[in-house]
């Protein structure tokens, strides 16, 4: 007996949907700059934060919405006959998950991921909309007393070009041990 039949797990698995796909569609739909306003302004007066935090916060909710729909494509793009045969051989299907969907699926998602990660770097400079003191809002304070914005934006993009060159690098060799690894199948597991 499939434990989905019960009508109540369904509803509850349907409540839980609705509310991730609304989750997604907001995060993915505005931008980032009005999120971290609205939401640091909303709760400031509750949770009385510092920006720092609440950036880190912003940051991580609107990067949650894209790696959702990151790692839903990758579960998406694993064969279906590898989830029934681990079914055939009786594996549960949280065992199913854990030991032959999701391993292949982050695989196949690696490089969207660490595009994510790249994004995040160079978003972050949207957190001075929220007083965050970070490397934009730096080079603009410097270039407004120092009237002199070629040099220090100029000297601001090459150090995100480090940063995002940094990233990509161990990305990259991330990935490569990654696809060093034999990839997980459902032979693997019929020994």
């Amino acid at each position: 007996e499939d434990p989905l039949d019960n009508p109540v797990k369904k509803g509850i698995i349907k409540f839980f949907q609705t509310i991730a796909s609304f989750y997604i569609w907001v995060f993915r739909g505005t931008p980032m700059m009005v999120q971290a306003l609205f939401i640091y302004y909303l709760l400031r007066p509750v949770l009385h934060w510092e920006p720092i935090t609440a950036g880190m916060i912003i940051i991580s909710i609107n990067t949650g919405a894209y790696m959702a729909e990151i790692v839903r494509s990758g579960i998406q793009s694993i064969d279906r006959g590898q989830i029934e045969a681990a079914k055939s051989l009786g594996m549960s299907n949280f065992q199913t998950m854990m030991h032959i969907v999701l391993p292949q699926a982050i695989k196949n998602t690696f490089p969207s991921i660490g595009n994510q990660l790249i994004v995040n770097i160079k978003d972050s400079c949207m957190l001075n909309a929220i007083a965050v003191t970070e490397l934009y809002f730096q080079a603009t304070s410097v270039a407004g007393t120092q009237y002199r914005y070629i040099e220090i934006y100029f000297v601001t993009a090459i150090l995100y070009l480090i940063l995002t060159t940094l990233a990509t690098w161990l990305l990259n060799a991330a990935e490569k041990k990654i696809n060093k690894t034999n990839t997980v199948t459902i032979k693997d597991h019929c020994a």
